[in-house]
């Protein structure tokens, strides 16, 4: 076998390159997964903003049609809120 015949020097940088490229490798999956969930993250987090200012705008959309306030009165109400 070639590895048998080398020298013992060789040999062991070849097992430290080694070492040292597979750490490479598996840090840089963690790095890419690390970074596709916080992307994910913040996909959610911006989802869970939208939905809430549509219930906002719905819940005074809701006031402004049962008369309790009128269409301005109602919309700054939602801004402000």
């Amino acid at each position: 076998m070639f590895i048998s015949r080398m020298r013992i020097g060789p040999q062991l940088l070849l097992i430290v390159a080694g070492a040292v490229f597979g750490i490479l490798a598996v840090g840089g999956y963690t790095l890419y997964e690390v970074r596709s969930n916080l992307f994910e993250d913040r996909k959610v987090k911006t989802e869970h903003v939208v939905q809430v200012a549509e219930t906002l705008i719905a819940h005074y959309a809701a006031l402004e049609e049962s008369g309790e306030m009128t269409r301005e009165e109602a919309q700054d109400a939602a801004k402000a809120a």
